[in-house]
């Protein structure tokens, strides 16, 4: 008998909060830019934005798998990837202007241990403080060039 493996918690997930630059640190980083910015050029320094996003999936699980550990760790997944700091295809935060499309969920929930097939897949904006999703599911989330995704209230069903 092997116990299951164990997940992260919710409460690890990076919260909002924990994505604030120190203003210590935002005055440093302004002055040093400023110090080598060339003269005529005009440099902004600020923080990204942060854009809600929650994804709902049905999945079928394999026969003999644990459901309720095959979902939990299919949400894992979809919170890790959509990290802004530690998710992505390479682990350092989601890319700058990359979209977030329905083929790309399906492909990382379907790497899932456990998982038979992906059924459906709708993309939602979300506000990043509430949770409340919009009215709506989509295909495709366009990601503004100046924003980052925060994933917010994922489902697998």
């Amino acid at each position: 008998f092997a116990a299951p493996p164990t997940l992260r918690p919710p409460s690890a997930r990076t919260a909002l909060a924990d994505l604030r630059i120190a203003d210590h640190l935002f005055r440093d980083v302004s002055q040093e830019i400023e110090r080598h910015r060339l003269l005529g050029v005009s440099v902004e320094v600020g923080p990204p934005r942060y854009l809600g996003v929650s994804v709902v999936a049905r999945v079928e699980v394999q026969p003999g798998r644990d459901a309720e550990l095959t979902r939990q760790r299919a949400l894992e997944v979809l919170y890790r990837d959509l990290d802004p700091v530690t998710g992505g295809p390479d682990g350092k935060g989601w890319p700058w202007d990359r979209p977030l499309t329905v083929p790309h969920v399906y492909a990382l929930l379907s790497a899932v241990d456990g998982v038979s097939r992906v059924l459906d897949v709708l993309l939602f904006e979300a506000d990043e403080t509430t949770g409340e999703r919009a009215p709506q599911g989509l295909q495709f989330l366009p990601l503004e060039p100046d924003a980052l995704w925060f994933p917010v209230r994922h489902m697998v069903l």
